[in-house]
């Protein structure tokens, strides 16, 4: 009898430990550019089903920077599947974004949702790859 419980303790160790890798898909460093015009790099950090990180889109050939500071998390989501919506700050008078990201085939995918300011500084839509 008590190793019939140590084989099912054992099992559920397993099991816990194969669904906290398998949970930790979003995380990483994610970047992409567009034809030297602008780059968006995403920061993740994924704990279960919530998303926090840092949100840097570098647009007009890199005359329009709109990056936290270093540190700052200013990019926070809940995943649902393949996908998560994430809410962001822009630097520019603290305009907030709405976003949909989805992971396909090793590719995050932005769509940007709705700003709240005609002077946030985000791209409607961007493919990422995470960096290694």
């Amino acid at each position: 009898m008590q190793m019939k419980t140590f084989m099912l303790i054992l099992s559920m160790g397993v099991l816990s430990s194969v669904n906290a890798i398998a949970d930790t898909r979003f995380s990483g460093r994610w970047s992409g550019e567009q034809e030297g015009r602008s780059t968006l790099t995403l920061v993740l950090k994924q704990n279960d089903n919530k998303l926090t990180g840092s949100y840097c889109f570098i647009s007009r050939a890199g005359t329009r920077i709109d990056c936290p500071d270093d540190g700052e998390n200013n990019l926070r989501g809940v995943i649902v599947g393949n996908g998560a919506k994430v809410t962001f700050t822009s630097s520019f008078k603290s305009a907030k974004g709405v976003a949909k990201i989805t992971l396909e085939d090793n590719v995050l995918k932005w769509r940007l949702v709705k700003s709240s300011s005609l002077e946030i500084s985000a791209p409607e839509h961007y493919s990422l790859i995470k960096d290694n």
